[in-house]
């Protein structure tokens, strides 16, 4: 996002910025100056200062809206923190801040003061606008997109609302080759009778032909499909796989030297009790058929990885984020990192600091050349998708050490209205699938981001 003005704001030497476990609100309110027209957002910087580690989040007011950011852990030390990397609002309205430290959080453990010496807010202006895909009237969702060589294959699915039963709901294709700046016409993938189908994970075959997992919804559950389509427009189901009816979700296909294809899955009932899993597919006959290892068993809502985006590093590494399904706002509700050192064989699991989600799904894509991975994924409710790009060494053993978020594109703010953001490689650049809108009618948006 570009920027258009940052305002600094100082502690008084007499008065400093202190927040301390006994008094956490004793922190800081800014009536903010008026923001440029053009504005969109704001970003929140802050200078920290404290001997353990610490958690903080800002609260912006402006008329009855209030938005509150996601917590953020700040390391011991004097360090340069970003709060938030882009939180939307009106140039038109008055801002409130109030930044507080979360001493509640179960990841703030330091039993002395933190000093925040000064505060940055910068006007930001709206990223380029991303490319349309489909805004048939309707419920446009859940999209996957791949690239077939120098074409973009976006693949969704079409209902009458936020249903994954619905028997309307059908899976469609559309093909680019400029980009994503214009689109051949809309292919249907498939319609099953009394089936919501919807789109779930896609891949490549070892010819470079697509694959595409299309997760067919009914009274007794679930089944999967997948399809192969050589040019993006004709699509041929190839496999049909036998997994129980609640597993939910197959996602990207990604490959491991010697094991063959790869898929993670996971399944549950999204309650609280301990009956959530997760497990992988491996197929060794370029997706005819498939093996299923189960992985994790028997847990509850809090632990259980969901929609995982798994990406191979090379010498037997796999990295994995997966989505959390805990809902309430604090450092609990941060993406897993899931992590193999064996080809998959076995894998360790834990949190990251990636906590500015809710209810997002990762997506992950590898720079083999820099050894650089990127992580996509859209804050439901806030209207942004962000990106963390780090380089694999520095947290592939270290999952708190994810670097600060940057705003790449923006979506509608309805909390399940937007998001499911799927990325892939096309040449130098990252593409990106996500929908948005307001039920009922959502659309299908592609953004490009240049490397």
């Amino acid at each position: 996002m570009k920027i258009l003005k940052t305002f600094n704001f100082t502690a008084e030497a007499e008065k400093k910025w202190l927040f301390s476990k006994e008094k956490p609100s004793a922190g800081i309110e800014l009536a903010l100056p008026p923001m440029p027209q053009c504005c969109c957002g704001i970003r929140i910087e802050a200078e920290v200062s404290a001997d353990g580690k610490t958690v903080f989040s800002a609260r912006i007011i402006q008329g009855e809206k209030e938005t509150v950011t996601a917590p953020v852990i700040i390391m011991p030390g004097k360090t340069s923190v970003l709060l938030d990397p882009c939180v939307l609002t009106d140039p038109l309205l008055p801002l409130e801040l109030k930044i507080c430290r979360n001493t509640e959080d179960p990841a703030d453990d330091h039993q002395g003061a933190a000093e925040i010496a000064e505060v940055r807010i910068t006007a930001l202006q709206a990223p380029e606008s991303s490319f349309v895909v489909a805004n048939t009237p309707g419920y446009n969702s859940w999209p996957m997109c791949q690239c077939i060589g120098e074409k973009i294959v976006c693949t969704y699915s079409r209902g009458e609302k936020h249903n994954i039963y619905e028997p309307s709901r059908a899976v469609y294709a559309r093909v680019s080759s400029d980009g994503g700046k214009s689109w051949e016409d809309e292919t249907l993938v498939c319609n099953t009778p009394e089936h919501g189908d919807v789109t779930i994970g896609k891949g490549l075959d070892e010819n470079g032909s697509m694959l595409l997992w299309v997760r067919h919804g009914g009274k007794a559950g679930f089944r999967h499909s997948l399809f192969r389509s050589a040019d993006g427009k004709n699509f041929e189901h190839i496999s049909q796989v036998r997994l129980p009816a609640d597993v939910v979700q197959i996602t990207d296909i990604f490959h491991i030297p010697g094991v063959g294809l790869t898929a993670l899955y996971f399944g549950g009932t999204y309650q609280e009790a301990a009956v959530n899993f997760w497990g992988k597919l491996t197929s060794t006959d370029n997706g005819i058929t498939w093996q299923d290892t189960l992985i994790e068993k028997n847990l509850p809502k809090a632990q259980w990885p969901t929609e995982p985006s798994a990406i191979y590093l090379g010498n037997g590494r796999i990295l994995v984020i997966a989505r959390t399904e805990s809902r309430e706002n604090s450092t609990q509700r941060s993406q897993f990192q899931i992590t193999s050192q064996d080809y998959g064989k076995t894998w360790h699991k834990t949190f990251t600091n990636i906590t500015d989600v809710n209810i997002s799904t990762p997506s992950l894509i590898y720079d083999r050349e820099n050894d650089t991975v990127s992580c996509y994924y859209f804050y439901r409710g806030r209207g942004i998708l962000n990106r963390r790009r780090a380089a694999v060494k520095e947290i592939f053993d270290a999952p708190l050490n994810w670097p600060p978020p940057e705003t790449v594109a923006s979506g509608s703010c309805e909390v399940c209205e937007a998001g499911n953001v799927n990325a892939a490689v096309c040449g130098r650049d990252h593409i990106l699938a996500y929908y948005s809108g307001t039920m009922p009618d959502t659309a299908v948006y592609i953004k490009k981001i240049n490397m």
